[in-house]
């Protein structure tokens, strides 16, 4: 597999964010792009980078947005 599927992890918990990471960099054809922990640093995120990933982990308990209302405004904002 040439092109690896790119994770966006959204985890404010510093050792979580860590584990999901290198679970996620030993699958095959998976690689972590970056790692952020609120759904402020998310949005920024998604709205700067060049290049969407094609998979969010996203932690629903974040301590400045409801996980779930973060979920929606993803799939409405960033339809791709």
């Amino acid at each position: 597999m040439s092109e690896k599927i790119q994770v966006l992890i959204v985890e404010d918990d510093f050792k979580i964010a860590e584990i999901n990471r290198h679970f996620v960099s030993r699958v095959d054809g998976f690689t972590v792009m970056d790692m952020v922990k609120t759904g402020e640093e998310a949005l920024t995120y998604l709205r700067n980078t060049k290049t969407l990933p094609q998979v969010i982990l996203l932690d629903v308990y974040i301590p400045d947005v409801e996980g779930l209302n973060l979920f929606w405004q993803l799939r409405e904002e960033f339809r791709e």
